[in-house]
């Protein structure tokens, strides 16, 4: 848990309370003062980040890690986002986050007027059976653990594909499930 500036969306006014919403990390991280270029508030896209907060809250998201070894400022965005279901970008000149949800609005239709003469193959790879996750559970103080999430139609008994997968700072086994089921429906 860290102490940093978190969406109240109650009040609309970002509090200094403890958090582990990874909308409210990613702004700590930017704006940290051991960042050498450490963001403004005019240099973030408040509203999107304050928007994913919620996205984040309402999923129950969070984002749980230790940061011990030297990374670069984007691979830290990158895993903060990636337990939201986001990534960092930059639009404008300002941080912000796109994220992975069901929107109401179509972005782009594909139509013979506009995409005539297209032609592509793509090559489906093959599905695992399952996702070993090595991950850190909060429920075991923290300790190394690997959680199993099988596919459709596969189990113990006959589950004979398997993947690593890996989701910095999550640490509970409901979370590793829900984003591992996430990604076998992708």
């Amino acid at each position: 848990i860290s102490i940093c500036l978190d969406w109240d969306s109650a009040t609309t006014t970002w509090v200094l309370r403890p958090t582990r919403n990874p909308a409210s990390l990613f702004r700590y991280v930017l704006q940290h003062p051991a960042n050498a270029q450490a963001v403004t508030d005019a240099q973030l896209d408040l509203t999107s980040i304050e928007d994913w907060h919620e996205y984040c809250e309402a999923n129950k998201f969070i984002f749980d890690s230790i940061i011990s070894d030297q990374q670069s400022l984007l691979d830290v965005l990158r895993d903060v986002c990636a337990s939201g279901r986001s990534s960092p970008t930059l639009i404008d000149g300002k941080w912000t986050v796109i994220t992975d949800k069901p929107r109401t609005v179509t972005a782009q239709y594909f139509t013979p007027h506009n995409s005539w003469g297209f032609e592509s193959t793509k090559a489906l790879p093959k599905l695992p059976h399952a996702f070993r996750i090595p991950f850190k559970n909060a429920d075991q103080g923290y300790q190394p653990d690997e959680y199993i999430v099988y596919n459709d139609g596969y189990d113990a008994t006959n589950a004979t594909l398997f993947e690593q997968m890996e989701f910095p700072g999550v640490t509970s086994r409901d979370a590793i499930h829900k984003h591992a089921r996430f990604h076998f429906a992708q």
